[in-house]
């Protein structure tokens, strides 16, 4: 359990950075998304590491849970805003990550929300 908090705080931590390099770089251009990516990046990283350091007194089955939760609302989440936005949803998160749009395919946006929403959803303690 103390890998996969790891692993999450790591890959939410360069979320954050490849949000804040694409505030910085462009000087020309500011993206307010690239503050609430950074935030919340920055946030539930900080929140992984914290459970990680910690330790964890409850059943691997109860993180579990909490993970494949996570994982569903992650989906839930993305698949709403592809829906509602389907062209605007690819090109804003890909230029508040610093990346082109023809990067961010439909289906690189299901895996990523899933795997991030697992393990936000695994490590954070409500």
């Amino acid at each position: 359990m103390i890998v996969i908090g790891a692993i999450t705080g790591v890959c939410f931590a360069v979320l954050a950075g490849l949000s804040i390099s694409a505030m910085a770089e462009p000087v020309r251009s500011f993206h307010v998304f690239s503050i609430v990516i950074a935030g919340v990046a920055t946030s539930l990283g900080y929140m992984a590491f914290r459970a990680t350091m910690a330790g964890n007194d409850e059943s691997p089955i109860t993180s579990f849970r909490r993970g494949v939760i996570g994982g569903l609302v992650g989906l839930i989440v993305i698949v709403a805003f592809l829906f509602m936005f389907r062209p605007d949803t690819q090109g804003i998160l890909a230029h508040a990550l610093g990346k082109p749009a023809s990067s961010f395919t439909i289906f690189r946006l299901l895996i990523a929300s899933v795997l991030l929403g697992f393990g936000a959803g695994f490590v954070v303690r409500l």
